[in-house]
């Protein structure tokens, strides 16, 4: 029936959630699973903070993000608002630990085909574009991702690849 299953992971529980449920379906079809990351490019220090395991990342990057906050924390005393974009090695390092995460959730599951990948852009169409090319029959992934209140103004993540995706599409709660 199902010979590829991709599931799209970016941290947050849901993500987790959607692995686990497409590692098992993976492993009752025989499939192969695929796992993709989606760098959180225009994520915010904190953001990144809140999906990473610091004490597991390298000391330089962890040095990185508190250097990027600190002038959030000087503009919160009174400086004025300040956006620092999160250097591409920081949400790289950050991404491969996701999977990492991702990784050993399937492997949890006793699924031993897994094939993992990071792609960047626009989250729906990096992942629809990485479904295709990897010839994808089902894509699995969490009804929620990240951040919440972005998702209610421009319209989850999630419900746009359901929208735009030719294969089915399972979500995760």
């Amino acid at each position: 029936m199902y010979k590829t299953i991709m599931v799209a992971v970016d941290g947050s529980a849901h993500a987790d959630k959607a692995v686990k449920t497409g590692a098992e379906l993976a492993v009752q079809l025989k499939a192969r699973l695929v796992i993709v990351h989606v760098l959180m490019q225009g994520a915010t220090a904190g953001d990144v903070r809140a999906v990473a395991e610091l004490r597991r990342l390298p000391k330089p990057i962890r040095e990185e993000i508190d250097a990027l906050e600190m002038p959030v924390a000087a503009a919160a005393m009174g400086a004025g608002f300040v956006t620092l974009p999160v250097p591409r090695n920081v949400l790289k390092a950050v991404g491969d630990q996701i999977l990492e995460r991702a990784r050993a959730i399937a492997a949890k599951a006793r699924q031993r085909k897994v094939s993992v990948a990071t792609v960047s852009g626009d989250p729906a169409k990096a992942i629809l574009a990485r479904a295709r090319r990897e010839k994808a029959d089902l894509l699995v992934m969490g009804s929620r991702g990240l951040g919440a209140l972005k998702g209610l103004v421009l319209g989850s993540v999630s419900h746009s690849v359901a929208q735009q995706a030719k294969i089915p599409v399972v979500i995760v709660k």
